[in-house]
């Protein structure tokens, strides 16, 4: 029996002031079709520690982000989804239907990072959540280590990626399932030659990733504030990233780009020192 396959595509959370201007300066090998990319669904249990968030973005416009669960009250997110956070859904396979293993929050306290910049590309962006209520921990719902602090990541290590973001780019209605794919950890200096030809800087505090040809896995709109994780076949998955921002969707030379966790783990120790 053929697999059926899954349309996916999870696309960049953020998109450089140079698409938004209309720039003619891009690189020829800067492709503007549509994109689509194979992944597949989640299935019950299989990523315990991924939140979807609901929020009012800074034009107070209804949206949707994605958060990490690291306890039964501590979340992460992107700074950039943390404006107006009104509920999150753990355990939430179909955005759309009633999965019956639901767990929903909707009183919290929120820190963004007091460093972070409301501006493309954001730099720490990163915002630290404390539920009122906690979370019941169960075959559906736990949560993920932290990496050490200012752990790097090797040449060549695999990623997880997690989310509700669009399933095609440019695309007009997010993922009502769930949905994974892997990427590559992208050489951090070519990442970095790329964005500055669309003067977006890519500074230490992040990570690129991108999908292996011809799938060209990616985040999506929807998928800001989702776990880049750590793949480990044999050992223990960890938190490397937090989906970020990045150009369009699934070009192969302009990865993801996501928060760098291991830089900011002092910085959410303090936060759960605050609020423990």
């Amino acid at each position: 029996m053929m697999r059926n396959l899954v349309v996916f595509s999870l696309c960049v959370a953020l998109i450089c002031a140079a698409e938004d201007s209309g720039s003619s300066s891009e690189p020829e090998h800067v492709h503007h079709d549509q994109r689509i990319i194979d992944g597949e669904l989640a299935k019950p249990g299989q990523f315990p520690y991924i939140v979807r968030m609901t929020m009012n973005n800074k034009y107070n416009i209804p949206s949707s982000c994605a958060g990490i669960i690291l306890s039964e009250v501590f979340l992460l997110s992107a700074g950039h989804c943390c404006f107006k956070a009104s509920n999150v859904t753990v355990s939430d396979l179909n955005a759309k239907e009633d999965d019956g293993t639901e767990q929903i929050r909707s009183q919290m306290d929120v820190v963004v990072h007091e460093n972070y910049v409301d501006e493309i590309p954001p730099p720490n962006d990163i915002c630290f959540l404390k539920l009122h209520d906690p979370l019941i921990f169960n075959e559906y719902v736990s949560s993920i280590p932290l990496p050490g602090s200012y752990e790097e990541m090797l040449s060549g290590q695999r990623f997880l990626i997690v989310g509700w973001g669009l399933t095609w780019y440019p695309g007009a209605s997010t993922s009502r399932e769930l949905r994974w794919g892997m990427v590559d950890n992208f050489n951090f200096e070519e990442c970095r030659r790329q964005y500055s030809q669309h003067d977006c800087l890519v500074n230490e505090d992040m990570i690129c990733a991108a999908g292996r040809y011809p799938d060209n896995f990616d985040t999506c709109d929807g998928d800001s504030g989702g776990p880049l994780v750590k793949f480990d076949p044999q050992g223990t998955n960890l938190l490397a990233g937090i989906a970020s921002w990045g150009y369009k969707c699934g070009l192969p030379d302009f990865p993801g780009v996501y928060t760098k966790v291991s830089h900011f783990v002092d910085w959410i120790q303090e936060q759960k020192r605050n609020y423990s």
